[in-house]
């Protein structure tokens, strides 16, 4: 019996109350880990495990007090820009009354629209508002110095808004982000002036309607700057499946866009039922030469959408990025027996951050197509596609639930697509990536990372993951690093992840590619730290890989005793090493790892 390092033991600590209930036909019926509880012991004496030192680069960020996911919330303004949202003093803008609404000493520009009870001979203020925002865009003529511009609406508009001018020039830095310091905003109106706003203040009514046959909800066609979209609902655009559709294009026109916020949306039905085609996104990102840098999209709920929620490119000529998703919950809607996909980017785009979000899947709503092999066009339906050139991801602190490929990295996906630079800099952490939908059958992965051609992955980290699946996946982790036409550089760092659950065709994490897979690059990825990571539950593969890797370093790490091991072998799902002894022989690595049933004993997490 061995103690595992403090690291560990807190890992498997956090397990024991899941594996309990598996153990005794809980959890939805998922599968148990064999032998996984055992009745109280004493004490081991056997010496613990040294712990192994953590990379000086590895700084944990701090987390998002609030929980992931999307929260309707009375208001989500920052006027006063001193980092707080929803001070009293930030919740005045659209009230009826307040003009100075960033309390600077200058008059803000504020027009009034409702759709429901404007009249034709309507001047903008709140006592005679426009009857449509196309209306009240035409009034702006240019920009008032040091001031807010805003769109105020109420009631239901079936119309497609184009901005007609940019916010002032000049920016904060808020989290390290830059946004417009007087924006010209679009905006539910407060029409009781409580500082609550619509969509959460349900008094207030502001939609943007497109079930009448209307593409998008907003489409930024002359590129305009400095724009930001509050508290209203979008609900219908796209309702009949044209070849481009969504809500939202934030970047046309021919010039460079930048700083554009979107926050407190709730956008429902949006291409709902729709095939998955290129044009079709709730956030249309394909920008046609309108370079978009600094997009902030931050508490929205996308429910019911087909096709993607975020999708888009680069445009050859220069960087663009960075893009900021937090705080969403995005839920499809697709086509029976077809796919839907979360967020998916490629191109030259840096500095691309998915965090504190909810992608619910939710397969038994509309029924997917289940395997890639079942139907011709049948693609996986996936939350998060790191495409080929993108560089700089962080996705942190979000829940998967159900999607048949959680999160994808692919640095090279052939001649169509850019294939002009590596990946680098892609973290995935602090993730929870859980799979119960039975139906899904070959190609559902929780994290998997592909080979490339021409271009690659260089620096790489998969940290404080958990995945759990109570029906089996292929792989929990799957990584396939490495490229054929130049030798490969970079590191892939595996550290403090738990995979919970069983490895039903190759193994819980899988390195390299079996034959059946196309196998490994030319050059695949030598250097690897997989360490402090939890297998329980697997019962056929604790990891494969399909090569001798010669800079792998490991140790740590708590796997399934009843689970082999498989070191430079190219079939799926076969054990070559039996016992973790054996493993450790062949690979020279893992002396510091352990082969157990975690118990619970005097409080502590130890093995028998």
């Amino acid at each position: 019996m061995r103690v595992p390092s403090e690291k560990v033991r807190d890992v498997v600590a956090w397990t024991l109350a899941s594996l309990a209930l598996a153990a005794c036909g809980g959890g939805g019926g998922g599968s148990s880990a064999t032998g996984a509880v055992a009745e109280p012991e004493p004490a081991p004496t056997a010496a613990a495990i040294v712990p192994q030192p953590w990379p000086d680069d590895r700084a944990r960020p701090d987390v998002d007090p609030r929980e992931p996911g999307y929260a309707s919330r009375p208001c989500g303004f920052d006027l006063d820009r001193d980092g707080v949202v929803g001070e009293v003093e930030d919740c005045r803008i659209c009230d009826g009354s307040t003009t100075d609404v960033d309390d600077d000493g200058v008059d803000d520009r504020l027009v009034y629209v409702d759709c429901e009870h404007g009249g034709p001979f309507g001047d903008g203020t709140p006592r005679r508002p426009y009857a449509t925002i196309a209306a009240a865009m035409d009034a702006f003529g240019s920009p008032v110095r040091n001031a807010v511009q805003a769109v105020c609406f109420r009631g239901r508009c079936e119309e497609t808004v184009v901005p007609s001018m940019s916010g002032v020039l000049g920016t904060v830095a808020a989290d390290g982000f830059a946004r417009p310091t007087r924006p010209f905003a679009l905006v539910g109106w407060d029409a009781d002036a409580d500082g609550a706003y619509p969509p959460f203040d349900e008094d207030d009514e502001a939609v943007l309607d497109g079930s009448a046959g209307l593409d998008f909800g907003v489409v930024n066609a002359r590129g305009r700057s400095g724009l930001e979209l509050a508290h209203f609902t979008a609900v219908g655009f796209g309702s009949d499946c044209p070849a481009e559709s969504g809500f939202l294009r934030p970047a046309l026109g021919g010039s460079g866009v930048t700083q554009v916020a979107v926050h407190d949306l709730e956008l429902l039905d949006v291409n709902r039922g729709c095939p998955a085609e290129s044009g079709r996104a709730v956030f249309l990102l394909f920008v046609e030469g309108s370079p978009l840098s600094f997009l902030s999209v931050a508490n929205v709920l996308v429910d019911g959408y087909g096709g993607d929620a975020v999708r888009g490119s680069g445009v050859g000529s220069r960087i663009l990025g960075p893009y900021r998703f937090e705080h969403l919950t995005v839920r499809p809607h697709g086509p029976a027996g077809g796919h839907a996909r979360g967020i998916e980017l490629w191109d030259e785009i840096d500095g691309i951050e998915v965090s504190s979000s909810v992608f619910d899947a939710d397969p038994g709503s509309w029924f997917p197509c289940s395997s890639g092999l079942e139907t011709e066009g049948c693609e996986p339906t996936y939350a998060i596609a790191a495409g080929p050139c993108t560089r700089g991801w962080t996705v942190r602190g979000n829940v998967f639930r159900d999607w048949k490929q959680a999160i994808a990295v692919r640095p090279d996906a052939g001649p169509d697509l850019c294939r002009t630079r590596d990946m680098d800099g892609i973290r995935i952490a602090e993730n929870r990536i859980s799979s119960d939908w039975e139906p899904w059958r070959l190609g559902d992965v929780g994290i998997r990372i592909d080979a490339g051609e021409l271009a690659t992955v260089l620096g790489l980290d998969v940290t404080d993951n958990v995945l759990s699946t109570s029906v089996g996946w292929e792989s929990c982790i799957w990584t396939n690093v490495g490229v054929e036409g130049k030798a490969q550089d970079g590191i892939v760092r595996i550290l403090d992840n738990q995979c919970i659950g069983p490895a039903n065709r190759y193994a819980a994490l899988t390195v390299g590619a079996p034959d059946e897979e196309g196998g490994e690059a030319g050059q695949p990825q030598h250097r690897y730290e997989i360490r402090d990571n939890l297998f329980a539950g697997i019962g056929t593969v604790n990891v494969s890989t399909g090569y001798e890797i010669r800079g792998l370093v490991a140790g740590g790490n708590v796997y399934d005793p009843e689970a082999g091991f498989s070191w430079a072998h190219d079939a799926a799902g076969q054990v070559t090493q039996e016992t973790l002894a054996e493993w450790s022989a062949v690979s020279g690595e893992d002396d510091s790892s352990i082969a157990c049933h975690a118990v619970e004993i005097a409080g502590a997490a130890v093995c028998r």
